[in-house]
C-alpha cells in the first residue's frame, strides 16, 4: 500500500500522466491528461454517452466508465435517459460496452454492494425517481427496479414543482444510500438487501422549507461520522452527525449551518452546487454558480479584458462536526456545476458549465487554501461533470 505522495512522486519521475474524464451537454465524453510541468491536454473524446451526458461514476477497479445521459434529447412524448457502460484503457480512448435506457433524467449514480456483482443506484431529477440496477465486474447492466415519487412540493413555487432526486452517495458504513431531494426538502435514505441489491425506503429526513438539498459528503472521525449537505436554493452548507441507532437505521443530527459566502451577503442569482470534503477530511468544499464574486485574468492570452468568475467556498472543519469559513476564491470562470480533489488533495479539477473549460486549480494542504490556475483547458459544450482516474500502474520498484 502506497502513500498519496509516494503516487504523486512516482508519476512525476516517470512523466506518466493522471487521466481525467469529462462530461459535456454536446454530448462528448472527453479524455484529459494532466501531465509534467501541469499540461493539461486533450486525448480523445467519445460519443458513446447520448446527447446530453449528466454525470460520470468512475469505476477504477474495474477499468469502468459509467456515464448517465439525462435524455434532455429525447422526444417530449416518450422521454428516457440512459446508463451508458464505458471500458477505460491505459490511452484515454473510451470503448463502448452497452447502453441501457432508463427513466428520463438520470444525474447522479452510486455503486454500492461488494464482490464481482455489484449495485449502481441512480437518481432521476427530471423523472423524479431513484433506479437501482445489478452491475457486473464486466460492466454489464440489469434493471431491478424503481422508485418513482408525486411529491410533497416545497414551498419554493418557481423551483419545487415536484419532487427532484439530485444526487446518490453512499453513506461510510456502505450500507445506506442517501438521495438529497431538491424539491421535496428531503434527503430520502435507502437501505438494500445484501443478496439481491434490491433498495429498501428507509426514515426520510426533512430539510427546512424551501432550502432545495441538493448535494452531500460524509466525513467519519474519531469514530464519529458526519454528513455536510448543501441546498441549491438557500445557498447553505449544514452539518449532522450520523448515528446508527439499530441495525438497518441511521439517523441524523443537525449541528451547525452557514452559507455559502462565509456568512456574508448572498448574491440574489446565486445557486450553490458541488460540495466535497477533502482526502485529509480536515476541510470541505463548496461551488457556488452565479455569482461572479471575481474578475480573474482572461484565459484567452491575446485578450487582456478581464473576466468574471463564480466561486468555490472552503470550510475548515471541526472534530465536532462544526466548521468555520476559510476562505472564498474564484472558480476560474463560470458555473462551476462539478468539481473533484486528486487523492493527494493537491488539486482541484473545475468542471465550469458556463466557461466550457476546465480548469485545475492548485491547493495548499496544510492551510487548506486555494490557490492560482495550475492549468486549464477549453472542451466543448457545457460541462456537468468532471473525474479523476489515478489508476495508473506504479513504475516498477515502487
Amino acid at each position: 500500500m502506497f502513500s498519496n505522495s509516494l503516487i504523486v512522486a512516482a508519476l512525476a519521475a516517470t512523466g506518466s500522466a493522471t487521466r481525467l474524464y469529462v462530461s459535456s451537454y454536446d454530448g462528448n465524453i472527453t479524455s484529459l491528461d494532466l501531465g509534467a510541468g501541469n499540461s493539461l491536454s486533450i486525448t480523445s473524446k467519445s460519443t458513446d454517452c447520448g446527447y446530453s451526458p449528466s454525470w460520470l461514476t468512475m469505476d477504477s477497479m474495474n477499468g469502468i466508465l459509467y456515464c448517465m445521459d439525462e435524455g434532455n434529447a429525447s422526444p417530449a412524448n416518450s422521454p428516457l435517459g440512459s446508463v451508458n457502460v464505458l471500458k477505460t484503457d491505459e490511452t484515454g480512448i473510451l470503448k463502448s460496452m452497452g447502453k441501457t435506457d432508463t427513466i428520463v433524467g438520470p444525474v447522479s449514480a452510486a455503486t454500492y454492494g461488494g464482490g464481482y456483482v455489484r449495485g449502481l443506484a441512480v437518481a432521476h431529477y427530471g423523472g423524479h425517481s431513484v433506479s437501482w440496477w445489478m452491475a457486473n465486474s464486466d460492466g454489464s447492466l440489469a434493471p431491478r427496479g424503481n422508485f418513482t415519487y408525486s411529491g410533497p412540493n416545497g414551498t419554493n413555487v418557481e423551483r419545487q414543482t415536484a419532487p427532484f432526486e439530485h444526487q446518490a452517495v453512499l453513506d461510510p458504513t456502505a450500507k445506506f444510500i442517501i438521495v438529497p431531494d431538491l424539491g421535496s426538502d428531503l434527503v430520502r435514505v435507502f437501505s438494500f438487501d445484501e443478496n439481491s441489491l434490491d433498495l429498501k425506503e428507509n426514515m426520510n429526513m426533512t430539510v427546512p422549507a424551501g432550502s432545495g438539498p441538493r448535494h452531500a459528503a460524509f466525513r467519519k472521525v474519531n469514530d464519529k461520522t458526519f454528513m455536510y449537505l448543501v441546498a441549491e436554493l438557500a445557498n447553505t452548507v449544514t452539518s449532522y452527525e450520523v448515528t446508527y441507532p439499530s441495525a438497518g437505521k441511521i439517523a441524523f443530527s443537525k449541528i451547525t449551518s452557514m452559507n455559502t459566502f462565509g456568512g456574508k451577503q448572498i448574491p440574489k442569482t446565486a445557486g450553490a452546487g458541488e460540495i466535497a470534503v477533502t482526502p485529509d477530511l480536515r476541510f470541505l468544499i463548496v461551488s457556488n454558480r452565479n455569482d461572479a464574486s471575481f474578475m480573474i485574468e482572461n484565459y484567452d492570452p491575446k485578450n487582456s479584458t478581464l473576466e468574471a468568475s463564480d466561486s468555490l467556498a472552503t470550510y475548515e472543519l471541526k472534530d465536532d462536526g462544526s466548521f468555520s469559513f476559510l476562505q472564498l476564491s474564484p472558480a476560474g470562470g463560470l458555473m462551476p456545476r462539478h468539481f473533484s480533489i486528486n487523492q493527494a488533495g493537491d488539486r482541484i479539477a473545475v468542471g465550469l458549465q458556463k466557461s466550457s473549460r476546465v480548469v485545475i486549480l492548485e491547493r495548499d494542504v496544510s492551510t487548506g487554501k486555494l490557490g492560482v490556475a495550475a492549468a486549464d483547458v477549453p472542451v466543448s459544450g457545457e460541462v456537468t461533470c468532471v473525474v479523476w482516474d489515478e489508476s495508473v500502474p506504479l513504475p516498477a520498484g515502487y
